[in-house]
């Protein structure tokens, strides 16, 4: 769903570089975390305030993403960094940088459903594949939709990618690592069932 275009958003965001730095040159402290889509930002704030490290997040829609770095600010969330833009676009700057992540989390992404827009998915293969480079070692991503072909579709590309299933469910309860999304707690009040994954790079 789009969201409707914000005037404020662009002006925030060019007035605070701390919280929307450019994404060359950054200091990540250890561990350090990636969000793919953060949305609004519920699920950032949440793991950011409760799990030590450094948070970065993307979310391509402008308008949306100064929402969830509006939210960080209010928070005094100093461990937050945020990315109005792309992962296709990101993701190479943030491999040439050496950047790596202990997690990354992939939340109720655009499930895409025609076939023929399946490789714009965020779990298709190349993307997978990218996601493994920016994985420290021991590191996983982990992955939340309520879509069950998605979720289908995501178990099939990740041994494309090289990356192993370290945990499935198809109707996950929430644990104390996590935390929720602003979707999440919709489809949870009415019962949807949220499919989860974990991967994690195969062993060579």
């Amino acid at each position: 769903m789009r969201s409707r275009k914000k005037k404020w958003a662009d002006p925030f965001i060019s007035v605070h570089p701390d919280l929307f730095p450019s994404p060359q040159g950054l200091d990540l402290n250890k561990p350090s975390y990636l969000e793919i889509g953060c949305g609004k930002g519920d699920f950032l704030l949440g793991m950011a305030s409760k799990q030590k490290g450094d948070y970065l997040a993307i979310e391509k829609d402008h308008s949306i993403a100064a929402v969830a770095g509006k939210k960080a600010l209010n928070a005094g969330l100093n461990n937050v960094r945020l990315f109005a833009s792309d992962f296709d676009e990101l993701a190479p700057i943030f491999l040439e940088s050496g950047y790596r992540f202990a997690k990354i989390y992939v939340n109720f992404p655009d499930p895409w459903p025609k076939l023929r827009h399946h490789k714009r998915r965020l779990t298709e293969t190349s993307r997978l594949t990218m996601m493994a480079k920016l994985l420290d070692e021991g590191g996983e991503i982990r992955f939340k939709t309520d879509n069950a072909d998605l979720f289908e579709y995501s178990k099939e590309q990740a041994p494309l990618a090289n990356l192993h299933i370290v945990y499935s469910d198809d109707d996950y309860a929430l644990k104390e690592d996590d935390a929720l999304t602003e979707y999440e707690s919709q489809f949870r009040q009415y019962g949807i069932p949220i499919h989860y994954l974990i991967l994690n790079k195969e062993e060579k």
